[in-house]
C-alpha cells in the first residue's frame, strides 16, 4: 500500500524484510496456538469419555 508523501525509493527492502518475518512469526504463533487448543480439546474429550 502506498502512503501519501512516502518516498518509495527511500527504504523499500528494509520495510518489506521487517514486515515479512513479523507476519510469519505471528502466523507460526497462531498455528501453535490452534494446535495447542486442538490438543487441549482432544484431551478434554478423552477425559470425559474415560470418566463416563
Amino acid at each position: 500500500m502506498a502512503y501519501i508523501g512516502y518516498d518509495s525509493g527511500l527504504r523499500p527492502p528494509s520495510g518489506q524484510t521487517r514486515s515479512r518475518p513479523a507476519r510469519s512469526r505471528f502466523a507460526w504463533e497462531r498455528l501453535g496456538l490452534v494446535a495447542a487448543s486442538a490438543l487441549a480439546w482432544a484431551g478434554i474429550i478423552a477425559a470425559v469419555r474415560a470418566i463416563f
